[in-house]
């Protein structure tokens, strides 16, 4: 099965881990399978998104005891069990491994490109820059991000009832999508062109993921 990341021929070599060292730190996080088809066949991906936002009092504590039992289990879930059925927490665990990829769905090595891209000041140059980038990724990480952003589109157009606009889900996904390797005294302006990059990406999607064509 492919995994999420870079070229190897881009990537510079990394220290070696034990199988016992691995074994430990896969049973700490949980399983993880970055496939695009169990996203797309996922509950996230089926539907809910009109109640993002809305949650009542006892959210907190029960989304972090369920997102807990998502990040520890080692069996196969079945998102169609009733106990899976609050989104949020299925949503939580979907962000949360994204985060915990051991590189982004963004490859490091493209992090400052992608940055210099969204510096464009004009928008036909910036898009077209980009999804010259996206053309770029490891085809498992394309294929990914095609999927999520499809669904981000599709979050992103209930804005009215979920509150959830563009703008939003950059700030959301986008430090949790592209960081750089080391990071720097520019934290707060690479948050910026993060939060820019996906928002970018979601308002041009036919653009940037569609064909020659179109």
């Amino acid at each position: 099965m492919n995994k999420l990341g870079p070229d190897s021929s881009r990537v510079k070599p990394q220290p070696q881990i034990s199988s016992q060292q691995a074994g430990a730190e896969q049973k700490k996080l949980g399983p993880r399978v970055p496939t695009a088809n169990i996203f797309k066949n996922s509950l996230i991906a089926r539907g809910k998104i009109d109640t993002l936002c809305f949650h009542d009092d006892t959210f907190l504590t029960r989304f972090l005891e369920e997102l807990e039992m998502v990040q520890k289990s080692e069996e196969k879930l079945n998102l169609d069990d009733s106990q899976w059925e609050d989104i949020h927490v299925v949503t939580g665990a979907l962000k949360m491994f994204f985060r915990e990829l051991p590189e982004p769905l963004f490859p490091y090595c493209l992090f400052e490109l992608f940055v210099e891209a969204i510096k464009n000041q004009d928008n036909a140059t910036r898009i077209k820059a980009i999804r010259n980038l996206v053309k770029k990724l490891p085809r498992p990480n394309y294929d990914t991000m095609k999927i999520l952003f499809e669904h981000l589109q599709k979050i992103a157009a209930k804005e009215s009832v979920n509150l959830m606009s563009t703008q939003s889900l950059g700030i959301v996904f986008g430090p949790t999508l592209l960081r750089p390797e080391k990071e720097t005294g520019n934290m707060a302006v690479h948050m910026l062109y993060q939060n820019q990059i996906v928002e970018l990406m979601l308002s041009e999607y036919s653009k940037i993921f569609g064909s020659e064509e179109d």
